[in-house]
């Protein structure tokens, strides 16, 4: 992963943090309401790390067949040949590593959730 990812997920998981502490709390920044706020979007970050790491991203490929075919942007008659084809395109030979990154996050999100002293 770039640092330029890291940096899209640090600010990604900020944002999520904050929209908790807004929905939930309605910015009433005692430290239990941050420290949940953090906890919550490190295991939403750890589980969007484990569904790239495991590849368990190929099961969004039927949805993106079927807005495709709707929207008439491809030329596949069937599903088993537009995910050969994406296959194709997408083989690079190398392990996507992104998913390692989103992980490291989350775990920094949940320690440091957790570091938070409550009083």
């Amino acid at each position: 992963m770039t640092p330029k990812n890291a940096i899209i997920t640090l600010a990604g998981g900020s944002i999520l943090t904050t929209l908790i502490m807004w929905l939930a709390y309605d910015f009433n920044f005692l430290p239990i309401h941050v420290s949940n706020a953090m906890f919550v979007t490190g295991v939403v970050l750890f589980f969007l790390g484990i569904i790239k790491i495991s590849g368990a991203t190929s099961i969004f490929e039927s949805t993106s067949f079927a807005a495709k075919k709707m929207a008439g942007k491809t030329q596949f008659k069937t599903f088993q040949e537009y995910q050969a084809n994406e296959r194709l395109q997408n083989f690079t030979g190398k392990k996507d590593r992104s998913g390692d990154m989103c992980l490291i996050i989350a775990v920094l999100f949940m320690v440091l959730s957790a570091s938070i002293p409550i009083s």
